[in-house]
Parts: C-alpha cells; sequence; structure tokens
C-alpha cells in the first residue's frame, strides 16, 4: 500500500473507502458520504439544494493538460437541474462560456458534459420502457469556486421564480368570498 493511501482511514461514520485522495465526511439530510475533500463544497451545496449525486473525484484524469474535477449524478433529472442552476446562479461571464461553451472559449477550459444511455427497463404489462441515464460533469478545477457560488447563488432567474410562486401560493391562502 503507498504511503498516501496509508494515510487514509476507512470511515468509522459511513464505512467510506480509502482514497487517493484526501476525503471528508460530509452529510445533509439523509445523504452521507466521504467524498475528496476539495471536491466536497460542491457535493454538499448539490445535496443542500436537492441535487443528488452519485460520484464524484478532485483529480479527474482527462486528456488536457488542465486539471479538472469529476461529477455525476443519480439521474438525467438531477443533471438538468444542475445545469439549469449553473445558468441562473449567476451573470453570463466568462465562467458562463466555459460551463456552456461558445466559439472562441478555449477548448481545454469547456466543461466536458456526458450523458449516456444505459439499460432499458421493459415493462410490457403497463406499456412503460425506462432508461438508466449516466450522466456527469468533468471540468476545470479552477472553476470549483465559481461553480459553488453558482450553485448557492440568488441570480435574477431564481429570484423571479420564488417571487412568482410566492405571488401564486398568496393568491391560494386568501379566503374565499361566501358567494364563490
Amino acid at each position: 500500500m503507498s504511503d498516501e493511501l496509508a494515510q487514509h482511514h476507512d470511515c468509522e461514520k459511513c464505512g467510506g473507502l480509502s482514497n487517493s485522495h484526501p476525503v471528508v465526511h460530509i452529510e445533509h439530510g439523509e445523504w452521507f458520504a466521504c467524498v475528496d475533500e476539495e471536491i466536497a463544497p460542491l457535493v454538499l451545496t448539490c445535496w443542500e439544494i436537492g441535487i443528488r449525486t452519485r460520484e464524484s473525484c478532485q483529480d479527474f484524469d482527462t486528456l488536457s493538460d488542465v486539471r479538472s474535477m469529476y461529477l455525476s449524478f443519480h439521474d438525467l433529472g438531477d443533471y438538468i437541474r444542475f445545469g439549469e442552476r449553473l445558468i441562473e446562479g449567476g451573470p453570463r461571464d466568462e465562467l458562463y462560456a466555459r460551463i456552456f461553451p461558445r466559439p472562441g472559449t478555449d477548448r481545454a477550459l469547456w466543461w466536458d458534459w456526458e450523458a449516456i444511455p444505459g439499460e432499458l427497463d421493459a415493462d410490457l404489462a403497463n406499456e412503460s420502457v425506462q432508461c438508466t441515464w449516466f450522466v456527469s460533469v468533468a471540468f476545470p478545477a479552477d472553476d470549483l469556486d465559481g461553480a459553488v457560488d453558482r450553485m448557492r447563488g440568488e441570480g435574477e432567474t431564481l429570484r423571479r421564480e420564488r417571487s412568482c410562486h410566492q405571488e401564486v401560493d398568496a393568491v391560494a391562502d386568501e379566503p374565499k368570498a361566501e358567494n364563490e
């Protein structure tokens, strides 16, 4: 066993396995895991806003010379909510241009979004078919803080969305006239 692996122990709280990177135990509600300590803030923030993750790595091997991180999601819905939150959580700045690449952005800094269909589960009796998706994103490690800020952010779209929901809730809570 390498010296690096020897310094990591299985987690007494969750049974998390040793890792080649320093790990930290995180918890939110019923979710808990030992994750690489550098990417832990992003994983925890995802959980806090209801986005379920499956795997993460703070030093994901890519073909680029840029150090990358990796995050995979429980399902396609979580993957989509993650992307939407990145859009809504901040301005259309340089980080946005790397997250959602446009011509002129350095290809080595692009976020690598993957959605790969997996197994099909057919329930012929109920005439339904479900597809398992393997969904993930790899991104430059230098973008981590910006991604966490966007996930926690209160972008204009999020404020407007909440305001609309509050108005609908307020109308629904109003007492109705007796003749209605």
